[in-house]
């Protein structure tokens, strides 16, 4: 497989998703850029940055016809693979803010959004994932690669290369029996007072914040908050945990 560059794109994940094949041969396939300008992120929400200021990079997978795939595990083995390597490659203080954010000193230094899609019978994952090199000056939650290795000038060309071959071996490989273990060990904020937001489906709209304990995420994927004597849980796409504010 050889990824695909492209000088700009609206979306790596558009991109990608177009290119998978009505018909055979279903192999792995991926693009990068380092001018996306409309980004897909999770929900409604864009990942956009102006240009070289990020890494966007999308990879699809064929996953082998008719076999049962417990997706939140594969969501658990991915997430969990993607912190180790940049604990590894870049700084050991990497964690995951549930569901899908990159979390270094409490910053946000990037995001994935993972989807399923099925051409002629064989499911592909399709993995997007945004790495931001600079911090965005609209955003002081954020973190770029920069600031967090102490670099004036960094080139993203052999790191995004080198990790998308990470991306595609881990990807085809079978999570482990520890992978619910090591996944919950890279939560962010696990077992603390965390700030988050219901959003009601129905209204369309964020819920006022609370702030209770954070309790772990279980096989169904679903995050769970300590609510007094209960624990109440929320799918992804019903709850986010907030960042701590900071000042532009």
């Amino acid at each position: 497989m050889k990824p695909i560059y492209l000088t700009e794109i609206d979306s790596t994940q558009t991109y990608i998703t177009q290119l998978l094949p009505d018909q055979g041969p279903h192999v792995p396939i991926a693009a990068y850029t380092f001018n996306q300008k409309k980004g897909k992120g999770q929900g409604n929400k864009k990942w956009n940055c102006k240009a070289n200021a990020g890494i966007a990079l999308t990879i699809a997978v064929p996953f082998p016809q008719n076999k049962e795939t417990d997706w939140v595990l594969v969501n658990k083995h991915i997430c969990s693979g993607i912190i180790t390597y940049l604990r590894e490659q870049i700084h050991p203080d990497f964690f995951l803010k549930w569901p899908n954010d990159l979390i270094i000193n409490d910053r946000k230094f990037g995001g994935m959004i993972m989807n399923v899609v099925t051409k002629n019978d064989t499911a592909y994952l399709v993995l997007g994932l945004g790495l931001n090199l600079k911090q965005p000056s609209q955003y002081p939650e954020a973190i770029g690669m920069l600031e967090v290795l102490n670099l004036r000038k960094f080139d993203p060309l052999p790191f995004t290369k080198k990790l998308i071959t990470f991306l595609k071996n881990h990807i085809t490989r079978p999570p482990l029996k520890k992978t619910a273990f090591i996944y919950n060990q890279y939560l962010w904020k696990l077992d603390e007072i965390v700030t988050f937001q219901f959003y009601n489906i129905r209204t369309k709209k964020s819920e006022d914040p609370l702030s209770k304990k954070f309790m772990g995420v279980d096989m169904h994927g679903r995050a769970f908050f300590e609510m007094g004597d209960m624990l109440i849980g929320s799918h992804s796409g019903g709850a986010s945990i907030l960042l701590p504010p900071r000042k532009k």
